[in-house]
């Protein structure tokens, strides 16, 4: 995927599903040509994390650490036991799209922070713009400096909000 800095970078897409009663997760290259690249069955309801954990840890065996620069998964995904499966033993970065604001501290936290933008600019990235190909305007406020039990790194969080153009 080219970003809009023009740096490319390579991206996977991790999830859970349930298709005619079977549990699975699928792992899905992203890009121009997007592919579903593997499936782990998962035991059943509930069983997804790790089915998609034994699915992460097979790929990256087969293809070698560190052949997507993220692995993009929900809320669902932010544990402590994928956090340190992806950064430490795969070398990739996870990175988890979640509305859950009300029930996950680290979002609860960076919230408190992005609502007091103008008092801790410095410490806050700010970005906003359009983007004309998807027909919507974007505002993007990220922060580092973020901690989740158990996981000794540093994260990264960012609240983007969007609006459809008219037209």
């Amino acid at each position: 995927l080219t970003l809009p800095s023009g740096r490319r970078v390579r991206a996977a897409a991790l999830d859970g599903s349930c298709l005619g009663g079977r549990y699975a997760s699928a792992l899905e290259i992203l890009g121009a040509h997007a592919a579903v690249i593997d499936i782990e069955p998962a035991e059943g309801k509930g069983k997804e994390l790790p089915a998609s954990a034994a699915l992460l840890r097979r790929t990256f065996a087969q293809y070698g650490a560190g052949f997507v620069d993220f692995v993009l998964g929900d809320g669902l995904y932010i544990t402590q036991e994928m956090l340190k499966l992806c950064r430490n033993e795969l070398k990739t970065h996870l990175l988890v799209k979640s509305k859950e604001v009300g029930t996950l501290n680290i979002l609860q936290e960076a919230e408190g922070l992005f609502n007091a933008f103008g008092e801790f600019a410095r410490d806050v990235e700010h970005r906003e713009g359009t983007d004309s190909v998807r027909k919507m305007s974007y505002e993007i406020w990220a922060a580092r400096g973020f901690h989740h039990d158990g996981f000794d790194g540093e994260l990264k969080v960012a609240r983007v909000r969007t609006r459809m153009l008219k037209g």
